[in-house]
């Protein structure tokens, strides 16, 4: 086994949306908010609605004090392994196996970045803010989370070069960069182009 490096640049070409899946966990703060004011029904007063947005925003983040408004290394891998087998005919199992980014968190840089101090900037400015009308239950509800443009995010990748060489991970960044997105209702959102470079 020979483990090589390269670096890949993406840069949105379509809106960035983000949506940390947290709230499925019935034990999280934000749902515990969220449910106790959507738990009211046709009692809710315009504040409430107004609060939802709100908590819908914070909670689909990804945020730390470190690095701000980030990219989980998940939505990486999980890129690769969609398009592994259709591209190059390895299974998504190998590319689990054999490709792996240098760090967990990847910082997003982002138009107005240099606005954004903590999570209360962005849930503060509508310039972040997305707002969805979606089918749940027969009806249509709104639905928010946090939106970025002109996006852009890099990292190190390590991968295992008996298993996919250079040119082999080259594509399937190009693929899942171009024709599959990051982030929520992707493709229509998250798509971006990719500069890949060896170390």
């Amino acid at each position: 086994m020979a483990i090589q490096h390269l670096n890949a640049k993406f840069a949105g070409t379509r809106p960035l949306l983000i949506n940390n899946p947290q709230m499925a966990d019935p034990l999280n703060e934000y749902k515990k908010a969220h449910a106790a004011l959507t738990k009211k029904g046709v009692r809710r007063t315009e504040e409430d609605y107004a609060e939802i947005g709100r908590i819908e925003i914070k909670a689909k983040l990804y945020f730390d004090d470190t690095h701000g408004v980030y990219i989980p290394e998940r939505w990486v891998t999980a890129a690769l392994c969609q398009v592994s087998f259709t591209t190059i005919k390895v299974a998504k199992a190998k590319i689990r196996s054999s490709v792996f980014l240098a760090q967990d968190k990847v910082p997003l840089n982002y138009r107005n970045k240099d606005r954004v101090k903590t999570v209360a900037d962005i849930v503060g400015n509508p310039e972040f803010q997305h707002k969805m009308l979606l089918p749940q239950n027969g009806v249509r509800v709104p639905k928010h989370c946090p939106i970025f443009h002109d996006w852009s995010f890099a990292f190190d990748l390590d991968y295992d070069d008996t298993v996919v060489d250079f040119d082999d991970v080259k594509v399937l960044l190009h693929q899942a960069a171009n024709y599959g997105g990051f982030g929520d209702f992707r493709p229509t959102f998250g798509r971006c182009t990719v500069e890949v470079t060896r170390d």
